[in-house]
């Protein structure tokens, strides 16, 4: 049995060729997002630390707080699992790059800017881990989603986590965006795909980091008389425009791109 599927890309290098404007600002974008945890989160903020249960020491490992001390899951981490599934709908490393950024050869900064994705309840619970899974496979150019649970490895130890079932909001605002781009942004976050899960976080291959996204509100900004007033958008105009450049890819990959993974 495969527990990963590949999804085979132009480059998995972020690099671009021709520099889009970053002087106007134009098209700036707001896009709201509520998600529902279906497994518990995990994403580190490597810190470790040895706890007793019973008679026995436990490694556990620190879920990521914001500065207040409140587990959310980072921007950083939130973006980054975006534009994987960016770039393997569409494919194309030079268009990802254009939009979420570059550093090789020639940089370019982001278009997007990522909120911290931040829980309704502040509690975690501790969880039994496993080793991550290997072997750590590889295939050039392509990008590797879990598909299904892989084997049972040793145990690791415990790991705080956002429990399942908990509501996580947060926020991704946009400048001199394209339509395409974002539809492909909304159809990244599992927006009109059927049954789509969004993978992020550790333990992947054990079922971990799964969300549900369960609410998207999208609002054009425009400066008007020095404010900017917020327009509502229909998020499924620009998905569908998004859908109908990428349909033989997303037909042939979403399933991939956002299969669910078993959790025991």
């Amino acid at each position: 049995m495969s527990y990963y599927g590949f999804v085979p890309v132009d480059s998995t290098v972020r690099t671009v060729s021709s520099i889009e404007s970053r002087l106007k600002y134009e098209n700036i974008f707001l896009i709201k997002l509520k998600f529902k945890a279906k497994t518990d989160i995990h994403v580190s903020s490597g810190i470790k630390k040895l706890v007793k249960k019973g008679k026995i020491l436990e490694i556990l490992m620190k879920h990521y707080r914001d500065s207040k001390g409140f587990p959310a899951i980072p921007g950083s981490s939130f973006k980054g699992a975006v534009s994987t599934n960016f770039l393997a709908l569409t494919g194309n490393a030079e268009m990802t790059s254009n939009l979420f950024g570059a550093t090789r050869v020639r940089a370019v900064i982001s278009k997007l800017f990522f909120s911290e994705l931040k829980p309704d309840k502040k509690d975690l619970k501790e969880v039994e881990a496993l080793r991550q899974w290997a072997p750590r496979i590889r295939k050039q150019r392509h990008i590797k989603f879990y598909v299904a649970r892989a084997p049972n490895t040793a145990k690791y130890g415990l790991i705080e986590c956002i429990p399942a079932g908990s509501i996580l909001e947060g926020q991704i605002s946009g400048y001199n965006l394209n339509e395409l781009e974002l539809g492909g942004l909304l159809v990244s976050l599992g927006y009109g795909i059927e049954n789509a899960t969004f993978k992020i976080g550790y333990g992947k291959p054990q079922g971990f980091g799964q969300l549900e996204l369960i609410d998207v509100k999208v609002s054009e900004l425009k400066f008007e008389d020095f404010a900017f007033k917020e327009i509502p958008r229909k998020p499924e105009e620009f998905a569908e425009k998004f859908k109908k450049k990428f349909e033989e890819r997303i037909e042939r990959y979403a399933k991939i791109i956002f299969a669910g993974v078993g959790y025991a």
